[in-house]
C-alpha cells in the first residue's frame, strides 16, 4: 500500500506516517470514502506531514490506483498522537449537484455523456453496452 499526498503541485509519499486506512463505498454509491490516520509528531526534529482540506490524496496497491480524491475532513483530539482524515473521491460533487432526468430508450453510456456534459465533467472511456433503458433519475 502507498498513500500519496498532492498539494500545490508537489507529490509526497506519506505512507510511513499512516497509522490506519479504511476504504469504503462500492460501485452502487456515487462517492467512495478513504479514512486514514496520520502520526502527529510533537518532536520538532521529526518531519511533519500537513494535509490541508482540499489537497489531493491517492491510494495505491501494487501500483494500481484504488482511490483518488480530496481531503474533505480532518480532526484531532488535543491529547491524541494521530490526526484523523477523511477524503472523498470526485463523485462527491455529483452527490452535491441537483438534477432530475427522465430518460426513455437511451443507453447508459449516452446517459453518462448527457449528465457529465450538463455538469461540466470531462468524460473518459465509457464501456459500450448498446442496451437501451428507460428510467427516472
Amino acid at each position: 500500500m502507498k498513500l500519496i499526498h498532492i498539494s500545490k503541485g508537489s507529490k509526497e509519499d506519506i505512507t510511513d506516517f499512516v497509522t490506519s486506512v479504511t476504504l469504503s463505498g462500492d460501485y452502487r454509491s456515487a462517492s467512495r470514502t478513504l479514512d486514514f490516520g496520520l502520526i502527529r509528531h510533537m518532536d520538532p526534529n521529526h518531519p511533519k506531514v500537513m494535509v490541508e482540506l482540499g489537497d489531493n490524496i491517492q491510494l495505491f496497491l501494487n501500483n494500481k490506483t484504488l482511490f483518488h480524491g480530496i481531503a474533505w475532513d480532518r480532526s484531532k483530539q488535543s491529547d491524541a498522537k494521530e490526526i484523523s482524515l477523511m477524503a472523498r473521491d470526485y463523485g462527491i460533487y455529483i452527490i452535491k449537484d441537483r438534477a432530475s432526468y427522465n430518460f426513455s430508450k437511451i443507453t447508459p453510456e449516452a446517459i453518462v455523456q448527457k449528465v457529465c456534459k450538463d455538469f461540466g465533467i470531462e468524460v473518459g472511456n465509457i464501456a459500450i453496452t448498446g442496451i437501451q433503458i428507460s428510467r427516472k433519475f
